[in-house]
């Protein structure tokens, strides 16, 4: 249902989650430091196993627009912790 990409770029390293089923693709992003490289491989893997985000809803926004909403299981702060005790 979703799909990963990272990208690197000036500001760093983007890791975006989008799904081709909803008139709004994005679903969720975090963005990490350059340095970060082995954290957002890990984030990814973390996310196509689909332990990070939980719960997906389709629902229709106020102009008539379906999105994903979804709960996540990291924080940003604590990212390197929650993949941890998420087995990743």
């Amino acid at each position: 249902m979703f799909d990963v990409t990272v990208t690197t770029d000036v500001d760093g390293i983007h890791v975006t989650v989008t799904t081709p089923v909803t008139d709004r693709e994005d679903v969720y992003a975090w963005a990490l430091p350059s340095k970060g490289g082995a954290l957002a491989s890990r984030l990814a893997r973390a996310v196509q196993a689909g332990v990070v985000l939980t719960n997906p809803v389709v629902k229709t926004d106020v102009n008539g627009k379906t999105y994903v909403s979804v709960d996540s299981q990291v924080m940003g702060r604590h990212m390197n912790a929650d993949l941890k005790r998420l087995g990743y």
